[in-house]
């Protein structure tokens, strides 16, 4: 059988250690990222069947803890447990073995049918599995938090970063991602609450759902770099999903510090929306495929369908705009549109220190992709442009549109010469406009 031995953990990291290498882990150094464990479909040809890959940090001969394998497969598979890892397409040559062994790299085939596309489409199980049932359950505090208290009460629970220990620049972490509140309300995951009465508003806020984090160590948590998983029954391990030369030699299998009232059941689905990412791949190739989709309506429908390739990679494309920190920046981003939806340009009005918005109108097709309005032929944008320079261009257009026939564009330092704001700003281009509105 392709395994290579029990998995090697080791106990949460300390201050003290942080410069100290685990001598078992210091082939994390030069680990390979080429050596992988790829997970195939056995219903598609040989250049389509690559459901996902998964990184090997698990063994110095590159492998991954079997379980964890097992359990990503049926998240996939929508919950489907009873399907089963072979080293043939067909089938035949069962993998079997302890889940808690590390798996050797190469490829294997997951036998059952249909897929999730996206987080999105995942339903959360009736039941964990087992491997994550064997961590204890915390118990259901007796005292509850006021909304507004949330982040000092994580703090006074948890004191430094549960991952690190450092007490220095920490920030509460949301393990099921607040973006995904529509997800969260869909499967009734309140119910795993620490407080039921919350509202609304607040019911993602649980301190079940918080954990105390480094900042850094924050921001990879959000990008899917690691996920938390209980790789014995003390607790939950760190376990890196990309190749890292910093946090795979410091916190890969390092046990995480006690995180006091953190359910299980939210770390199981941070763990899938981790790894919704790596089948967008699969889903992206030419080839139809038998997807499971949730069908939108007065009761929300599951529905195992053949999906156009362009529609999933639509949907997948939608679901990866949803990142805990893209969220943010389009949050922000928000702020600079017009009430009917356009990107505003401003121009400044030196004598009233006013403000004028000027439209660069954008249009939003049935398909959720932009498209730009009337502009001329000899400027027309390239489809496969990126969506941020493909909106820079457009305000450009636009202020292409708006200079006099004889504008000459300055070369050199805006600065050069001169302090006057007004002259600056003439240079960089910009519409100098005398608003006497409000003057009588």
């Amino acid at each position: 059988m392709p395994f290579l031995g029990p998995i090697q953990l080791r106990t949460p990291r300390e201050l003290q250690e942080t410069n100290v290498i685990d001598e078992r882990f210091k082939y994390l150094v030069s680990a390979c990222a080429d050596e992988r464990v790829n997970v195939r479909h056995p219903g598609y040809g040989s250049s389509h069947d690559l459901l996902f890959s998964l990184h090997t940090p698990d063994h110095a001969s590159a492998g991954v803890h079997y379980g964890l394998v097992l359990d990503a497969c049926a998240i996939i598979a929508d919950n489907r447990r009873d399907g089963w890892l072979s080293i043939d397409r067909e089938g035949n040559n069962r993998v079997e073995g302890d889940l808690d062994h590390v798996l050797l790299n190469g490829d294997y085939w997951y036998n059952v049918p249909g897929d999730v596309t996206c987080f999105q489409d995942w339903q959360f199980p009736s039941s964990l599995p087992p491997l994550w049932q064997r961590v204890p359950k915390p118990r259901r505090p007796a005292n509850t938090t006021a909304p507004s208290t949330f982040s000092a009460a994580i703090l006074a629970r948890d004191l430094f970063c549960r991952i690190s220990a450092h007490y220095t620049g920490t920030e509460v972490a949301h393990i099921c991602p607040r973006e995904e509140s529509e997800w969260f309300f869909a499967n009734g995951m309140s119910r795993w609450n620490n407080d039921t009465s919350l509202g609304e508003q607040s019911l993602l806020d649980d301190h079940a759902n918080l954990i105390l984090m480094r900042s850094d160590i924050h921001k990879a948590f959000d990008d899917g770099k690691f996920i938390l998983y209980p790789k014995d029954a003390t607790g939950f391990f760190s376990h890196i999903m990309e190749p890292s030369l910093d946090l795979g030699i410091l916190y890969h299998n390092a046990r995480t510090h006690p995180i006091a009232n953190c359910r299980p059941e939210f770390l199981y689905a941070r763990f899938a929306w981790s790894l919704f990412r790596f089948i967008s791949g699969f889903l992206a190739m030419p080839a139809d495929r038998a997807v499971i989709t949730v069908k939108s309506g007065s009761e929300q429908t599951r529905v195992l369908e053949m999906r156009k390739s362009l529609d999933i990679r639509e949907r997948v494309a939608s679901s990866r705009s949803r990142s805990p920190r893209k969220r943010k920046q389009r949050a922000l981003d928000a702020e600079a549109l017009d009430e009917e939806g356009n990107y505003k340009r401003r121009r400044c009005n030196v004598d009233t220190e006013r403000t004028v918005s000027v439209t660069a109108p954008l249009l939003e097709t049935d398909a959720g992709t932009h498209q730009q309005s009337q502009v001329s032929a000899e400027h027309e944008l390239p489809a496969a442009v990126d969506e941020n320079e493909r909106i820079q261009q457009l305000r450009d257009e636009h202020l292409r549109a708006q200079r006099p026939p004889d504008f000459i564009p300055f070369s050199g330092s805006p600065f050069a010469g001169t302090t006057d704001a007004k002259t600056v700003l003439e240079r960089l281009g910009f519409e100098i406009v005398d608003d006497d509105r409000g003057n009588g």
